[in-house]
């Protein structure tokens, strides 16, 4: 009801966006004695309602109506994101921990600091705050993956499963879930279990590379190194240029004493990034099979000067290198 009888008027200013956002209409109508006074209280009536501070400068959104101081979401905790987008991980683990003081029962900033602490190499300390994440939010399927993510990376695969279940039954498409949950059952020797999860996954999205390889491997592992091949050869046709791929097809076709093509695979792999310091030995296993001593003493020279092993392993290396020059002197 308006407080003077003639047709409203409406005010010069607009009201700040933090309103307009909530569906107010973009000008304020009153009377013009009572413009100012109005607009003011107006404002703080309206920011009550909405659970908005008023600050110098207008208003700033703290959480939105029927939301509860301890659902609030901490302003250091968008600091935080925003410095992880700038690669500034340790600052931005501070503000994610004073986010978490601020709001203790706010899952998302367990779920943030645990994620910071991950790409800081702290496993220990982002497995906790997902524990607490998922504590606070058991049906997030986000903070459920996060958690069997940190319980593989400690080797503690038996208690990934269930949180990797809880996440993909709420997401069924996480393809990250699905090869954790799979690499996990597959750790455990519960190979047709693996099998299973990753062949599921696949229906759910098809002619993914990851979980081509993934299953691929799980075959060769049960003794199927022939589907493993028919698999990957795939994941190729997608990825042509993951070195990881060829490599698991280089030790296909080994399994299936297939050495040339093995060879062949391996040496593409080498001429990627990110190939495994290992693909250099598994080549000259190949050349070895094949009778190339030669090209296997080379290959075997390389993996010892890459990889520089010591002790015991360095010993064994030395030994089938010397091996493998007397026969070339033969």
């Amino acid at each position: 009801m308006y407080l003077h009888p003639s047709p409203p008027q409406t005010c010069s200013a607009p009201l700040p966006k933090a309103l307009i956002s909530q569906g107010l209409n973009s000008q304020c109508l009153c009377a013009p004695a009572l413009a100012a006074s109005a607009r003011t209280m107006a404002i703080q009536t309206v920011a009550k309602a909405l659970m908005l501070t008023v600050v110098a400068g207008g208003l700033a959104h703290v959480a939105a109506p029927g939301v509860s101081l301890a659902q609030r979401e901490p302003t250091e905790l968008h600091l935080a994101l925003q410095l992880k987008r700038q690669g500034k991980f340790a600052e931005a683990l501070a503000e994610a921990e004073k986010a978490k003081s601020q709001a203790p029962q706010h899952g998302e900033a367990y779920y943030v600091a645990g994620g910071l602490q991950r790409r800081l190499d702290n496993i220990e300390e982002a497995l906790e705050n997902f524990e607490q994440a998922v504590k606070l939010k058991p049906e997030d399927d986000r903070y459920q993956a996060a958690l069997g993510a940190a319980l593989i990376r400690l080797g503690r695969d038996a208690e990934a499963i269930a949180p990797l279940r809880a996440a993909l039954a709420k997401n069924p498409r996480d393809v990250v879930s699905i090869s954790n949950l799979g690499a996990a059952l597959s750790r455990l020797g519960r190979l047709a279990e693996a099998i299973q999860v990753y062949e599921t996954g696949l229906k759910k999205a098809p002619f993914q590379p990851l979980l081509l390889n993934n299953l691929a491997v799980a075959y060769r592992k049960s003794g199927a190194p022939e589907n493993a091949v028919t698999l990957l050869e795939g994941a190729l046709k997608q990825r042509p240029k993951e070195a990881y791929i060829w490599e698991n097809l280089g030790v296909a076709h080994r399994a299936m004493r297939d050495y040339a093509k093995a060879a062949k695979a391996f040496e593409r792999a080498l001429t990627l990034p990110d190939f495994k310091p290992q693909t250099r030995y598994e080549l000259a296993l190949c050349y070895e099979a094949l009778g190339d001593n030669a090209k296997a003493t080379r290959w075997l020279r390389a993996h010892i000067d890459a990889t520089r092993p010591t002790g015991s392993d360095r010993d064994a290396l030395e030994s089938r290198l010397s091996t493998l020059e007397a026969k070339q002197q033969r």
